[in-house]
């Protein structure tokens, strides 16, 4: 009875998280080739993964499996709720009027599914006890005409804020309309689309903070989606926010690249949406027992409790197949009575026969132990010579990794290379004035480059310890992600990557800090 109220809470607990978000084990596990399991897992990440980003654990150990990507049924309709979130700051500039004409041209010109409905909200700074969000519907709907029309009557308020008059409370922003999505039937797919300068005010509360919200979004399995208007000073923490929840990011002042935009990001959302369906197929190392049995799946370094599986009752054959030393056993002591009186008649043969074999197994235990300290030698003989040999060939790519650096600093004394790095961390800025091959980067006081110390408007724990590296390469100046933290890599020009060659007034941003490069 315990297990099956088990399967029962469990189910109860799926299900509405299964019905928004639909994620996770899809059907049940297919047991009937036990030992051999399988069962099909969907992923919100839209990207295909491999077989190395997943890991599945039974026993507190990882067991192997095969993994196979299943289609996706993409004629399937995802009725989705989309709440767009309106920055509109008076100290933006023109962004309100950007804003109201992408939104306007998008409900207008763009091919909107009748399964989906919209919800616009305004907001810019929390004040005293109101409402961050100003909903201008009021709910969720498809019809275009009261959207648009809620649009156009909005109106900027024209309140001036004294200080940090650019920064919004973004992530509270966001914060709410999570919680605002959470209201909507379990049916409905929720999606948040942000229009922003990326200026977030560092306000104290948990759901200010980037990293809060993010958590918020995946696990309600929200994606966030950002049309960035960008403004001097922005971060590019925003960016980060969408690709974490699996949505995307864009950033422009053009009202058409805008919309255009916007309206690929509206055409892929049903494919990102659905994820991706895989199928895990592995054997496991449990009994036939009729028992549940807990797994847990690693994803990306994110740990999944998945329903426990059922293992099927043992049949007497099956008892039989595994257990058949035990009918052995008894036809040996039925037939050990039958032959006792023949085996006491040979006792005196037997006692002699083994006296032999012992005698015989004492020369080849000495004759194996000289064998095998024979090996012993010769495999040590072996190790000190592959020892040796590696030592010579490090030895060697040392020193041709010591000429290579030398003749790329002599290539830039001859060339006169020396690029400046000027460098703003908050209000602070320093300069520094490459003169070596590999310039390092990061938060800790070693590196050349070293931002080690926070001030009032930047917080240097956004830097890694050792970020990056500037690497010259003959021809070109590169600059290399090294960062265990933002594997996703960094920012150059406003673009995410891992390598990239570096021309003059070319932007790289690390965290928080900024830096500029010159030749």
């Amino acid at each position: 009875m315990k297990r099956y109220a088990l399967i029962f809470w469990l189910l109860i607990l799926t299900i509405p998280l299964s019905a928004q978000m639909k994620r996770g084990l899809k059907g049940s596990y297919d047991v009937d080739s036990f030992p051999t399991i399988s069962f099909v897992w969907n992923s919100p990440n839209p990207d295909v993964l491999n077989a190395s980003q997943f890991v599945i654990i039974e026993k507190d150990s990882a067991i192997d499996f095969k993994l196979s990507v299943l289609p996706i049924d993409k004629n399937k309709i995802v009725e989705k709720s989309i709440l767009i979130l309106w920055e509109d700051m008076a100290s933006h500039g023109g962004q309100s009027n950007f804003t109201r004409e992408v939104l306007l041209r998008f409900f207008n010109e763009t091919s909107l599914d009748t399964s989906d409905r919209f919800e616009v909200a305004v907001f810019d700074r929390k004040r005293n006890d109101t409402p961050l969000l100003t909903p201008l519907v009021g709910q969720f709907t498809g019809d275009v005409s009261r959207l648009t029309d809620a649009i156009e009557a909005h109106r900027n308020n024209g309140y001036q804020y004294a200080s940090f008059s650019q920064s919004s409370d973004l992530y509270l922003a966001i914060n709410d309309g999570l919680d605002l999505l959470k209201k909507e039937p379990v049916e409905r797919v929720g999606v948040i689309v942000v229009v922003t300068a990326g200026l977030n005010m560092k306000a104290a509360g948990a759901s200010t903070e980037m990293e809060t919200v993010r958590q918020y979004a995946i696990r309600a399995g929200i994606p966030i989606y950002v049309l960035k208007y960008p403004l001097s000073g922005n971060t590019p923490e925003v960016n980060m926010l969408a690709t974490s929840t699996f949505g995307l990011s864009s950033s422009t002042m053009e009202v058409a690249t805008a919309l255009e935009n916007l309206t690929q990001q509206y055409k892929s959302m049903d494919d990102r949406l659905r994820g991706c369906d895989y199928r895990f197929t592995f054997t496991t190392t449990v009994e036939r027992d009729g028992k549940l049995h807990p797994l847990q799946l690693m994803e990306n370094r994110t740990r999944r409790n998945l329903p426990p599986f059922e293992s099927p009752q043992m049949s007497f054959a099956q008892w039989l197949s595994i257990y058949w030393w035990i009918v052995v056993l008894g036809v040996l002591l039925v037939a050990g009575g039958i032959v006792g009186v023949v085996l006491l008649v040979k006792k005196k043969l037997k006692e002699r026969d083994e006296s032999a074999r012992t005698v015989q197994e004492q020369m080849m235990r000495e004759h194996e132990e000289s064998e095998r300290r024979n090996r012993e030698m010769v495999e040590g003989l072996m190790r000190e010579q592959e020892s040796k040999q590696e030592a010579q060939e490090r030895a060697a790519r040392e020193a041709e990794l010591m000429a290579e650096e030398a003749r790329l600093t002599k290539l830039m004394q001859t060339k006169h290379l020396y690029p400046r790095l000027q460098c703003k961390a908050g209000d602070v800025g320093f300069a520094y004035s490459i003169d070596k091959v590999r310039t390092t980067i990061g938060r800790n006081a070693d590196n050349d480059v070293a931002f080690a110390e926070s001030n009032e408007h930047f917080d240097n724990s956004t830097v890694s310890g050792y970020h990056a590296e500037i690497i010259f390469n003959g021809a070109a100046f590169e600059v290399v992600n090294v960062s265990r933290s933002y594997t996703q890599g960094i920012i150059v020009n406003g673009q995410l990557c891992q390598r990239a060659a570096l021309r003059s007034g070319d932007m790289i941003g690390l965290g928080e800090a900024i830096i500029t490069f010159y030749v």
